[in-house]
């Protein structure tokens, strides 16, 4: 794979591009995510409380409770349900937990889901870390789960988030098939794509490599906020 500084100037043309856009989608999901979360979030679980007061208000009517029961099963279901995109658009837990705690997080819930072994080994100082490049680490991780989970046939995965030499490096490297050549290059690889947009956009370089014995190696060098505007 070129490096970035050799590509043609056409193609640096449209990464730039791309970079732009994805920081335009970012904001706008963000945007949504919270609306999502502060409003309709809030309304449901205020509806839920109120339909579990009926419940206790009026013990005795029995399918009165019954009814109410079903519709508090349905409004919990539908507090999750937003709880879940508003994630999905944008990474809340970020600014509660921060960047490290989020990633574990994140991992756990993977490992749960998936079956797969998922190990963490970080080391950061997050006061050098603005909430930009938090996120954009963030969702390439879970990208990177994603294609593992969907294309790998991998049983291990491990994670290594450092600071090294003025930059976040994030390895994410599973044991699966590999990735082949042509996955890499191809323009349909949207996933492989969105990680690469989301590193350009913070002055960054991305590489995914086949490693041995068997499996994949996704690593992100990422310029902190201080040295962003060096060379690498």
């Amino acid at each position: 794979m070129q490096p970035d500084d050799k590509l043609p100037v056409s193609e640096k043309w449209w990464m730039t591009l791309s970079a732009r856009l994805q920081q335009a989608r970012d904001e706008e999901r963000s945007a949504i995510g919270r609306e999502f979360h502060d409003e309709l979030g809030q309304v449901l679980a205020a509806v839920q409380m109120g339909v579990t007061a009926l419940a206790e208000e009026y013990p005795d009517h029995f399918h009165l409770v019954r009814k109410i029961d079903e519709l508090d099963r349905l409004l919990a279901g539908a507090v999750q349900t937003v709880q879940r995109i508003s994630s999905q658009l944008w990474p809340a837990i970020l600014n509660v937990l921060g960047l490290a705690e989020s990633v574990q997080w994140q991992a756990r819930e993977f490992q749960n889901r998936s079956g797969l072994a998922c190990n963490c080994v970080i080391d950061i100082d997050e006061s050098k870390i603005d909430m930009d490049t938090a996120a954009a680490v963030y969702r390439i991780f879970q990208e990177c789960l994603t294609n593992i989970f969907r294309h790998s046939g991998a049983a291990n995965v491990l994670l290594s988030l450092r600071e090294k030499a003025g930059r976040l490096v994030l390895t994410v490297r599973d044991d699966g098939v590999g990735i082949a050549p042509d996955h890499i290059r191809n323009p349909r690889s949207l996933g492989i794509l969105g990680i690469r947009e989301r590193t350009s956009a913070l002055g960054g370089r991305v590489k995914f490599v086949r490693v041995k014995p068997q499996g994949t190696a996704v690593i992100a060098r990422i310029p902190l906020q201080s040295t962003a505007g060096e060379t690498s």
